[in-house]
């Protein structure tokens, strides 16, 4: 393999990743009972690896967090929809999608033109977010955390778009229902540092690597069996 190829190729990066990083993240996936590759994914940034929630992961946290009482409307707003909002209605959204041009050319034939979002709670319609084209692909440029080749804007942007606009209609509800992913990882790495053999951060290498996820694995296993043994 080429270096230019082996350097786009998302094992290779992970790879290069900051082993107590790795760790961290796996852990981090662990605890959040979010399914791998779908509603969460791992994603290397400036060296590090890194746990980052998918559109379905936000919606399943907001469920969650609301006892099961939330759902969340979502979509991405084409040119030709039929879009309307009118935040005092009981119902703010109306869209209704160009059905007969996404039947004769593909829905990805139209241009994306926006999104939005909406937290529903036992049948009650929040404010809904809504965001133009530019305002997300401007979030973008400012948050993503991963290099183009490797990033879900480039890769699924229909889903970075969900997401981004689903995060901002939770935090229209309660600022409760959106996690703070960086933190989560920060304390999930400050208490795998505790535990360690030795206070300063492991060498980068395999053998580091292999230790610091073992040390996660054992932290997660024990605290699952902790659970177990107070139900």
């Amino acid at each position: 393999m080429l270096d230019a190829d082996r350097g786009k190729d998302p094992q290779f990066q992970i790879a290069r990743c900051d082993p107590l990083s790795i760790a961290s993240a796996v852990l981090t996936v662990a605890r959040s009972g979010l399914s791998l590759g779908s509603e969460i994914y791992l994603i290397p940034y400036k060296g590090r690896l890194t746990a980052q929630t998918g559109y379905l992961g936000e919606v399943r946290r907001i469920r969650e967090s609301t006892g099961g009482r939330a759902i969340v409307r979502c979509a991405i707003i084409r040119a030709g929809d039929d879009f309307e909002n009118d935040f005092a209605a009981d119902i703010p959204i109306r869209h209704r999608r160009n059905l007969e041009a996404d039947f004769q050319r593909g829905a990805e034939a139209r241009e994306k033109v926006g999104a939005w979002a909406c937290v529903i709670e036992s049948g009650r319609w929040h404010t809904p977010a809504i965001m133009s084209r530019a305002e997300l692909e401007q979030h973008a440029e400012q948050y993503s955390k991963a290099p183009a080749h490797l990033s879900i804007w480039k890769k699924d942007p229909d889903s970075a778009w969900l997401k981004t606009v689903i995060r901002r209609a939770a935090k229209l509800v309660r600022g409760d229902l959106v996690r703070d992913e960086d933190e989560d990882q920060k304390a999930a790495e400050l208490e795998l540092n505790e535990r360690l053999s030795r206070p300063a951060r492991p060498p980068h290498g395999p053998e580091a690597a292999y230790e610091a996820v073992a040390v996660a694995t054992a932290v997660y296993d024990g605290q699952e069996q902790q659970e177990e043994e107070n139900t």
